[in-house]
């Protein structure tokens, strides 16, 4: 089977302004593939947009485990850990990180995976299929308690796990390309030590039995600029078809400035990351690579 590339939005659902952006992308650019919110009050909603074309294989849907904003699809006092003061998610990477390491290690586990269950349950409901494929918003599932409670659900729940992605581009690609570095964010480059730091091994990966596509996106974060990709994707092509891998290239299309909008507008962070101008220029490469 020829190796594809997916043209990646993270984020579908948030709001239905945001999902008509995403399909526009879709319908008149290259986006092939997109991660959805399981617990935003749109997902059902959002998801009928792009009901036919996931069933018949136009478009690819990932679950995007979400931890960080909104509410939770498991009931509130089964995951006490995961909640703000507010009672919304509002766990932080460095947060689960501790989680990681903590003596209670156990028991943030089994509340992860009472949201990780209740999360794919709502997607599968909508695909109405089990095989599964598995992202997270901010890369969360690359730590290993994360790593080990989705692994758990998708064997309990008898889960099948076609796509997996695993968040580091090729530094050798980076390294060779100085052109794009001062679109590089020093930021980004400690996510990608970080995140190759906590990477399962081979072993692990292999075990999951899915496809894992060379991965486009971690350096350049909405920063996926057509100055940047015309540039990098024939590289990033070439390195998945030496490896016999699909590519996925990460992009954030759709901004969300109305912040009745957002899942938890006192978040000042992310209510910036939705609402980055950075957004429309990575709307206009997928429109611009479809000629």
């Amino acid at each position: 089977m020829e190796n594809r590339v997916y043209y990646h939005a993270d984020d579908f659902g948030v709001s239905m302004k945001q999902t008509a952006i995403m399909v526009d992308c879709n319908e008149n650019g290259v986006l092939n593939s997109v991660s959805i919110m399981p617990n935003t009050g749109h997902c059902e909603e959002c998801f009928a947009e792009i009901d036919s074309k996931v069933k018949n294989g136009e478009i690819r849907c990932v679950v995007h485990l979400n931890f960080i904003e909104g509410s939770s699809l498991a009931p509130a006092e089964s995951v006490p850990h995961l909640l703000n003061e507010k009672g919304m998610l509002g766990c932080s990477f460095v947060s689960v990180l501790k989680m990681n390491y903590s003596s209670k290690r156990e028991m943030f586990k089994q509340e992860l995976k009472r949201e990780i269950e209740a999360q794919i349950a709502r997607v599968v409901s909508l695909t109405g299929t089990k095989k599964i494929n598995i992202d997270s918003h901010q890369h969360f599932h690359m730590i290993p308690i994360v790593w080990e409670a989705i692994m758990e659900v998708v064997n309990e729940q008898g889960y099948e796990i076609e796509y997996l992605r695993i968040s580091l581009d090729p530094l050798s690609i980076l390294v060779s390309t100085p052109s794009v570095w001062r679109y590089l964010k020093p930021m980004n480059l400690i996510k990608w030590l970080l995140l190759g730091f906590l990477c399962p091994g081979k072993k692990k990966l292999q075990e999951t039995g899915a496809k894992i596509p060379v991965f486009f996106g971690l350096f350049f974060t909405c920063e996926m600029k057509w100055d940047v990709v015309q540039i990098l994707l024939p590289k990033y092509q070439a390195y998945a078809e030496k490896r016999n891998r699909d590519l996925e290239l990460m992009f954030h299309p759709g901004a969300v400035v109305d912040e009745a909008e957002l899942l938890d507008a006192s978040n000042l962070e992310l209510k910036e990351f939705y609402a980055s101008s950075n957004r429309e220029d990575e709307k206009r490469t997928l429109m611009t690579l479809k000629s």
